[in-house]
């Protein structure tokens, strides 16, 4: 039969001659190949050896520049701010003539501006706005090559100078940076480090760190090039794509900081690979005539080979045709001819057995589908034709048939079955998804058709045909409700969790142990002070935040956890945060996670902020030592955890017996009071609580101590105790004794029952009879009882007062700001401390109180009532005024001097200023400026009086807004004659510096005194200086001020200062460390009691030999809408 391929015999005589001549053709190839890649390699080695003799020579000239540079910054002459700018200029002139391509240098102060240069040319010019040289601020800079002008001149020359810039930063020898020096290179310099391009040198170029060729042929000058490929080939240049390029980098930083460039070295491929070509070409000629005679070889062995297998080829043809199965003739000559005839019947039983296997595989994924109910379909895209399972059907709430289900109209039936809030998103993502063929995977909604909903994962392939269009999709279904509800569960549940952890103030932190990397919460990043914006600090920064006290101890405690000997990380330790500096407390948990080979490798853990709790722990702490009844934290189980001093010392120990754990309740008692304490702990189990009883310890000594004691169980297990233990040693003692004597124990028993009848009476009577006016309200601030030294005081009956409110008895400025004091100690419980008001008596006098309250809570924390004690004032208030008055005039006294000499100078100048008038009455220009010179003399007499009279006047204590700049000012004027010339003084307040609330008067009185204190302690000549700052005071400020905003008055010295006993004594009335006659002891105790008056504090800090610095803090003016809002 006619054949349509040819026959095997042409196949085989082409096979074997097209083989040999791709053989031959392909070692000449390889071989031509492998010739022109050594000599390649050798060129590229060649160029590679050129561009690291330049990069070398190239950092070693600038390796002498920064040399030179660091030189000059190491100078004390040029680290020395105040040295003569002439040497330092002569300096910088000596390195610009020691190196003729220095274009300038100079030496810039820190903000910017230009000290000196060598040149003269741009000194003064304000360079802060460089980014270069805020960089060297912190180490050696480069700065690449750029034109001339970016930091100095640019000479007058024709064409603009390319500069290279060095700086680094001159410290002085703390440390501190000082100034910057810079030096300008010339670019003319490199180039002639590189020269001139000799014959048989490959061409060099330099590129900027920008890629911008800065050396090199003209064409490629100021170009940028892209980055050379590391492997070796012919290189692309815009001026050429036949190149072979070898490139290396200059370090851009390091102790000497490089330029960063790129020096490439390259020669034209053509020159450089011409013998490599040649000799491929002589490999090629010799491989093609080998291949032609390789052919006519296989011709002739084809014949020979072909005759059998196209024999049993013809056999198989007639077989085919008339369908029958027979083996196939085994032919004759070769074994593979039986072979295949043997493998051709084998392919058919194969064939059948896979036909068998398919279907019995495509039954196996329908059961499987029908297990996992997992839809399939195939949609026929161009048609509208979709087929799909039972499962599919079912999915979809619809019984189908058995067998898969065919139906129009696919698209239409999918989209009406689609959730309504789904369908526009869906039809949508299935545009996009049409577009072109590709995997596809989808979760939506459908409506059932008994209206319930379910949601689907589809996930499936579109198909194309032959012309490349989506022509079919198929893909499978399966039911996802339960997931999504789960994951709508999990995110709830998170979102939750979250809350309650900001609730809660806790912070999570991940650490990987393998990394060292952790993961936080915005609330750990809180806690520490940091921008949640930024990474988590490393292990290193952690540690840098812990106090030094708390380091060692959490360490140790983290690596004990990794090395297994804690099963958890619990401790409690101190930061320092980061945005404010504060010291925080902080209680850590972790918990270690391990690996399969029982490795550490990650940690997480919470923490949360026990500031407050470590507080007001140190508060219950002082509050449990000054109890003189023992108190002691225990076990059920015999141990000592903690004891105040007043148990330890009935107990007869000492704190380091307790801390060694060495005290254990049941060992220091008795055999036989032990069945006492057991029914005592099963009594408070079922209660909670025990009821006092007696029982007895033995001391270290032997004797025996008897006690009251009474305890509960705390804890979750309850096996905790608070005990308090009362002595009873002196009480049995008295038993003791009238046991001895029965009419003596009756006649002691009957004076003991009177005298505590008298004490109970007494007690009842304390309240009434209190000496100090004595009452309590409750939270409206209506009077809830009042003492009878109150009434005594006021002059109202019992009946008058209780049921009103305080504020009543009041002016209405000191009931204004008692209800905004009662206010906030309802609202923070702070104690209202000594506090001025005025009140009014019932025959109208009006008297002024010194107020101290305290709040009362019931047992969950609620305001129940305050108690107040009044101190009457007037008195001491006239006392204190007729005490100011006095200090007064000793100021008046000691500025009278300096006032005298102040209007001789001015009379002087009037007396001289007159006598030249009359001397020149005919000149009338000498007559005009000296009558000026006259005039202003008399001004300042006219201010210097109203100075005077301003300070002199006798006003009565009044608090007003006083600006502090323009005060002190003042107080500088007059202060002007009693310091002296010797004496320099200095006044420092901000523009807007807010006002305080203080009598004006008062407070220059003080301040002039405090000035005079000062001048005293200052022997020969010095300074004083009158500061005034804003601050804000915290909970717990060492001045004991309530909370708020304050300014800072400071008046320091530089005289002999303080001892830590003259200190102490300093604001003690009438005390004074001065001759006799020389001072009266008032300044710092009306300085004192003027700062307490007007709501402030008075604090003196003084070192011997350094001065003294005397510091008046005194509220911020409080606006009148803040006063009414605390009111109400």
């Amino acid at each position: 039969m006619a054949l349509s391929h040819p026959p095997l015999r042409v196949i085989l005589a082409v096979g074997f001659g097209g083989i040999a001549l791709l053989a031959a053709l392909g070692t000449s190839v390889l071989a031509g190949h492998e010739a022109a890649r050594r000599i390649e390699a050798s060129q590229h080695e060649a160029l590679d050896a050129a561009a690291s003799r330049l990069a070398e020579r190239l950092d070693q000239a600038l390796s002498a520049r920064w040399r030179d540079l660091r030189i000059v910054a190491g100078l004390p002459l040029i680290q020395d701010t105040a040295a003569s700018p002439a040497l330092r200029r002569s300096i910088l002139r000596q390195l610009h003539d020691s190196f003729p391509d220095y274009g300038l240098l100079a030496l810039v102060a820190p903000d910017g501006r230009v000290i000196l240069d060598s040149r003269e040319a741009i000194e003064g010019r304000d360079l802060a706005n460089r980014a270069f040289l805020q960089a060297a601020m912190l180490g050696p800079v480069v700065e690449d090559v750029h034109e001339a002008g970016l930091l100095a001149e640019p000479p007058k020359e024709a064409r603009p100078r390319q500069l290279l810039d060095l700086a680094a930063p001159v410290r002085d020898a703390a440390g501190q940076v000082t100034g910057i020096v810079v030096a300008q290179l010339d670019w003319r310099w490199i180039a002639a480090l590189v020269g001139q391009k000799r014959p048989g040198e490959p061409e060099m170029l330099i590129l900027a760190r920008n890629r911008d060729v800065l050396l090199g042929p003209a064409p490629l000058l100021g170009r940028a090039l892209p980055e050379l490929a590391p492997a070796q080939g012919a290189t692309a240049f815009p001026d050429g794509a036949g190149f072979l390029a070898a490139s290396r980098a200059m370090p851009a930083d390091g102790s000497d900081p490089g330029p960063g460039w790129q020096i490439v070295a390259r020669r034209p491929t053509r020159t450089a690979l011409a013998p490599a070509r040649a000799l491929e070409r002589n490999i090629l000629v010799v491989g093609l005539g080998a291949s032609l005679v390789t052919a006519l070889f296989g011709w002739a062995a084809a014949a020979w080979l072909a005759g059998p297998l196209c024999r049993q080829a013809e056999a198989a043809v007639r077989q085919q045709a008339d369908g029958s199965r027979d083996p196939l003739p085994p032919g004759s000559g070769f074994a593979e001819a039986v072979m295949l005839a043997r493998a051709f019947d084998g392919l058919l039983g194969d064939c059948r057995r896979s036909e068998a296997a398919l279907a019995e595989s495509e039954q196996r994924l329908r059961l499987a589908q029908r297990a996992g109910q997992i839809g399939a379909y195939e949609w026929d895209i161009l048609a509208d034709t979709g087929k799909a399972t039972r499962e599919y059907a079912a999915l979809h709430g619809e019984i189908l048939p058995e067998g898969d289900q065919t139906w129009p109209g696919h698209y239409a039936h999918w989209l009406a079955r689609l959730h309504p809030e789904d369908r526009p998103l869906l039809r949508q993502r299935l545009r996009r998804i049409l577009e072109q063929p590709g995997p596809f995977a989808l979760e939506y909604r459908i409506l059932l058709p008994d209206g319930r909903v379910r949601w689907l994962h589809d996930r499936g392939e579109i198909l194309a045909d032959a012309a490349g269009r989506p022509a079919r999709a198929l893909g499978a279904v399966r039911d996802v409700t339960a997931r999504r509800a789960a994951e709508d569960a999990l995110r709830e549940s998170e979102t939750r969790l979250r809350l309650a952890q900001e609730a809660g103030g806790i912070g999570i932190w991940d650490l990987d142990l393998a990394s060292g990397r952790q993961v936080w919460s915005e609330r750990q990043y809180a806690l520490f002070g940091l921008d949640p914006a930024l990474p988590p600090p490393d292990i290193a920064a952690v540690a840098a935040r812990l106090h030094p006290a708390d380091r060692a101890a959490l360490l140790a405690a983290r690596d004990a956890v990794l090395a297994g000997e804690e099963r958890s990380l619990s401790a409690e330790f101190r930061i320092h945060r980061a945005s404010d500096g504060s010291e925080r407390w902080l209680a850590a948990t972790g918990r270690l996670l391990r690996d399969a080979a029982g490795q550490p490798v990650r940690m997480l853990g919470v923490s949360r902020d026990i500031t407050e709790a470590r507080l007001h722990e140190a508060e219950l702490r002082a509050m449990l030592e000054a109890n003189p009844i023992g108190v002691l934290r225990g076990d059920i189980h015999g141990r000592i955890l903690d004891a105040n001093d007043a148990a330890l010392r009935l107990l007869g120990h000492d704190r380091a017996a307790l801390a060694a754990g060495a005290l254990r309740w049941d060992a220091l008692t008795p055999p036989e009071w032990l069945p006492v304490d057991a029914a005592k702990i099963a009594e408070a189990r079922e209660s909670g609580i025990s009821q006092p009883y007696e029982k007895e310890y033995r001391r270290p000594d032997g004797t025996l101590v008897p006690v009251l004691i009474g305890f509960t169980l705390i804890g979750e297990a309850r096996e905790e105790t608070i005990a308090f233990i009362l002595d009873l040693t002196d009480r049995k003692r008295a038993e003791a004794a009238l046991l001895a004597d029965k009419a003596a124990l009756e006649q002691a028993v009957a004076a003991r029952t009177a005298e505590l009848a008298a004490r109970e009476g007494e007690l009842r009577r304390i309240y009434d009879r209190t000496p100090a006016p004595f009452h309590s309200v409750d939270a409206e601030g209506r009077l809830l009882r009042v003492s009878e030294e109150w009434l005594a005081f006021l002059g109202y009956r019992r009946e008058e007062v209780l049921g009103r409110r305080t504020g009543e008895f009041m002016l209405p400025e000191s009931a204004t700001r008692w209800e905004a004091a009662l206010a906030r100690l309802k609202e923070t419980g702070d104690e209202v401390r000594e506090v001025e008001y005025r009140m009014r008596r019932a025959d109208g006098q009006v008297v002024e109180v010194l107020l101290r309250a305290r709040a009362d809570h019931d047992a969950e924390g609620r305001f129940r009532l305050s108690y107040s004690v009044l101190f009457d004032m007037t008195e001491r208030n006239r006392s204190e005024a007729r005490l100011r008055e006095a200090q007064k005039l000793e100021a008046l006294g000691r500025i009278a001097g300096g006032v005298a000499h102040d209007f001789n100078n001015l009379l002087q100048v009037l007396d001289g200023a007159l006598q030249l008038l009359a001397d020149n009455a005919e000149r009338p220009d000498r007559v005009r400026r000296y009558a000026g010179v006259a005039l202003q003399a008399a001004e300042r007499g006219a201010v210097l009086t109203r100075r005077m009279l301003a300070f002199a006047r006798r006003d009565r204590l009044a608090a007003e807004p006083v600006t502090l700049p323009a005060l002190l000012q003042g107080v500088a004027t007059l202060l002007h004659g009693p310091l002296g010339s010797a004496i320099r003084l200095e006044i420092v307040a901000p523009p807007g510096l807010p006002a305080v609330q203080a009598d004006r008067s008062q407070l220059e009185l003080v301040l002039f005194n405090l000035a005079l204190n000062a001048r005293d302690a200052i022997e020969q000549g010095g300074r004083i200086r009158l500061e005034a700052a804003a601050e804000r005071l915290g909970t717990g400020n060492p001045q004991g001020l309530a909370p708020g905003a304050y300014v800072r008055i400071r008046v320091a010295d530089s005289g002999h200062g303080m001892d830590a006993a003259t200190r102490a004594r300093a604001t003690e009335p009438f005390f004074t460390t001065k001759e006799t006659g020389q001072g009266s002891g008032l300044g710092l105790a009306m300085a004192h009691g003027f700062a307490v008056q007007s709501g402030g504090a008075l604090q003196i800090e003084s070192v011997p030999g350094e001065g003294t610095v005397v510091s008046l803090w005194l509220p911020e003016r409080v606006p009148a809408q803040g006063l009414a809002a605390a009111a109400t």
